[in-house]
């Protein structure tokens, strides 16, 4: 689970607000890369043969 992170300014001042959902993106974008797994879009529901008929 993420939560909304704040970045503040040497002033105190919130500069930027990351929200949960980037930082969600953002992890699980490098953990993909990481262990070379592909896109979900990539993926379909079902497996297929290499002439792109489901097995």
């Amino acid at each position: 689970m993420f939560y909304d992170v704040k970045i503040i300014n040497p002033r105190g001042n919130v500069k930027k607000v990351v929200p949960a959902s980037e930082l969600s993106k953002q992890y699980w974008q490098k953990f993909k890369a990481k262990m070379n797994i592909p896109n979900a879009k990539n993926i379909s529901s079902g497996q297929q043969s290499k002439n792109g008929k489901n097995i």
